[in-house]
C-alpha cells in the first residue's frame, strides 16, 4: 500500500478538517511548513486524528536563494534553530516529507558545480535533525517543466547524485492535463524515478478540472512494479465555497488505487 494525503488550503486549513477526519481511510494531509509551527494548527490536527505526510517549504525559497549565493556568506548554521524547531512541530504530526523549494532556474552564475554542491550539502544538513522518526527531504520540482529550456528538473537529478543519501529526493508537482498533451503516465513514471519521493497531483476543481480513474490505476499499478516507497498526494485549488466533504471522498477513490 501506498501513502496518500490531500493537499488542504493553507488558508482554509482549519474548514478541511471535518470532511478529512471523516473519510476514515484517507487522514492524510499536506500543509506549508510554517503552519506547522502554530500550536493551534498541530493540536486541531492531532485531535482530528489527521497526520501531515508532508511538510512543504520547510525553508521559504527566498532564504534558500540566499545560502546558495557563495558571495552571500548566510549559512545553515543561521537558521539551523528555526529550521529544526519546525522540523521537531512537524514530526509532533508525523511529517514524512520535508520539501523544499530550491529556485534552480534562478541560478546564473558561473559556478554551476559549486552551485549543485552547495545544495547538496544544504539538503544533507537538513537530515541530521534530531527527530526520533524516520523522513525524507526533497527538492520540488515541476511536471511539465515550467518553461521548455528550464533546468530545474537537470539541476535536481544532479543535486540527487552529488547528495548520495537516499533520503534525499524529488517532489514532483505534477499537472496532468498539461502532461496528457505530450506524454503518458508511462513516460512520466519513467522520466522521474529512481529519485522520486512524492508526486503531488494537481487538478483545478474551479474550471471543472479532475483526475481520472484509468489514470490513477495505471499510476499505481507501475509504482507497484517499482516497490515505489514514496507518497501520493492530490493537490486540488478550490473555490471559498467548494463542498470539501465532496471533494475529500472523490480523493478518497483514487487512493483505493494506491
Amino acid at each position: 500500500m501506498i501513502q496518500c494525503a490531500i493537499r488542504i488550503s493553507d488558508n482554509q486549513w482549519d474548514e478541511w478538517l471535518k470532511p478529512v477526519a471523516q473519510t476514515q481511510r484517507l487522514k492524510n494531509v499536506e500543509l506549508d511548513a510554517g503552519l506547522l509551527s502554530e500550536h493551534r494548527v498541530t493540536e486541531a490536527l492531532a485531535a482530528n486524528g489527521i497526520n501531515c505526510l508532508v511538510a512543504q517549504d520547510i525553508v521559504p525559497s527566498q532564504m534558500v536563494q540566499l545560502m546558495m549565493d557563495a558571495s552571500s556568506g548566510t549559512s545553515f548554521e543561521d537558521i539551523k534553530d528555526a529550521v529544526t524547531n519546525v522540523m521537531l512541530c512537524g514530526e509532533s504530526v508525523n511529517v514524512e516529507c520535508f520539501t523544499v523549494q530550491l529556485l534552480l532556474d534562478r541560478f546564473e552564475g558561473t559556478d554551476e558545480q559549486g552551485f549543485i554542491e552547495r545544495n547538496a550539502a544544504f539538503l544533507k544538513q537538513l537530515t541530521t535533525a534530531p527527530l526520533e522518526k524516520n523522513y525524507s527531504v526533497a527538492i520540488q520540482v515541476r511536471q511539465p517543466m515550467p518553461t521548455p529550456m528550464s533546468k530545474e528538473w537537470e539541476r535536481a537529478v544532479r543535486i540527487c547524485d552529488v547528495a548520495k543519501d537516499s533520503r534525499i529526493g524529488l517532489y514532483v508537482h505534477f499537472h496532468p492535463d498539461e502532461w496528457a498533451e505530450t506524454g503518458t503516465m508511462e513516460q512520466f513514471i519513467e522520466t522521474c524515478y529512481p529519485h522520486l519521493k512524492g508526486i503531488c497531483f494537481h487538478y483545478d476543481t474551479r474550471i471543472g478540472e479532475t483526475l481520472f480513474d484509468d489514470e490513477q490505476a495505471e499510476c499505481a499499478r507501475r509504482l507497484k512494479l517499482l516497490d515505489y516507497k514514496g507518497m501520493i498526494v492530490f493537490a486540488p485549488m478550490v473555490a471559498q465555497s467548494a463542498e470539501l466533504d465532496k471533494i475529500c471522498k472523490i480523493a478518497v477513490s483514487w487512493a483505493d488505487f494506491y
